[in-house]
């Protein structure tokens, strides 16, 4: 930022700290129990699964050198807050949230395909975590199901419960409003773990609840992630088997009974 700044925050105090620049144990996202989080003990544990809402707000601005006028307000709405430290602790490490706001610093956007929502992407430069922007809509309804995720988390943290589910570290409302420009502007994101971060993967898939519309291009993978050709050589094997299938139905009584039946061009 260019200036000075002031900053505040209000809201209930957080309660541990969390994250830092380790990564992820071997094992990947199913490895269980968690070595870091089991030298941890019990209070870590409790932290994760305490049912008191922790949401903090912090304000800050940016103001001309050596005046009190506002260039930018800033503001920033942590949910969870508590809860939220205590898994990035379990899942990063044990040297605080250094790390984790490190990695956030820098990020560029990410083309992520496939998706039916038209959400945002972003990824941090080191390619650690997933910046994902969502709706009010869908704010609200992890807002309401926050204590059975840390629930389910701390099942697979600290008592040897295997997932393949995507870790979630930290959900946020951000804006901010120009006080030169008029401009102001306010989104929600969900902060995740990047799958694909220092792995080499041999096939690539996604499920869903509905196959209604779903497409992805071939070729719209992230070329660093070295998934262009897995993609490509998936597609050519789908295409043939739906062609194989499609002459096998053609092959069928069914099928040359109803062509038999068609009626013949009588021709002039």
């Amino acid at each position: 930022h260019t200036g000075g700044s002031t900053g505040a925050s209000s809201g209930e105090g957080l309660g541990g700290s969390g994250g830092s620049t380790a990564r992820p144990p071997p094992g990947g996202p199913s490895g269980g129990t968690n070595p870091g989080a089991e030298s941890l003990g019990p209070e870590l544990e409790a932290q994760m699964l305490s049912p008191q809402k922790s949401h903090i707000k912090h304000r800050f601005a940016d103001v001309y050198p050596g005046t009190s006028n506002t260039l930018c307000k800033f503001m920033c709405q942590t949910y969870w807050a508590t809860q939220f430290a205590a898994v990035r602790r379990a899942f990063l490490g044990d040297d605080g949230d250094a790390g984790f706001v490190a990695s956030l610093s820098v990020a560029k956007p990410w083309d992520a395909q496939g998706g039916k929502s038209g959400a945002v992407f972003m990824k941090s430069l080191d390619g650690r975590f997933v910046v994902k922007q969502i709706t009010r809509t869908e704010l609200q309804m992890f807002l309401d199901y926050a204590p059975a995720y840390f629930e389910y988390m701390a099942k697979n943290f600290f008592h040897g419960m295997e997932t393949v589910l995507c870790k979630v570290l930290g959900v946020y409302t951000i804006g901010f409003q120009n006080r030169v420009s008029g401009k102001r502007y306010m989104e929600q994101v969900v902060v995740m773990q990047n799958l694909f971060h220092e792995r080499c993967m041999t096939r690539v898939f996604d499920l869903k609840g509905s196959a209604r519309s779903r497409y992805v291009r071939v070729d719209s993978f992230d070329k660093d992630d070295g998934l262009s050709s897995l993609a490509s050589q998936q597609s050519q094997q789908d295409q043939a088997q739906a062609a194989q299938a499609h002459e096998a139905a053609q092959a069928t009584p069914a099928a040359q009974a109803q062509k038999a039946s068609r009626p013949k061009d009588s021709g002039g």
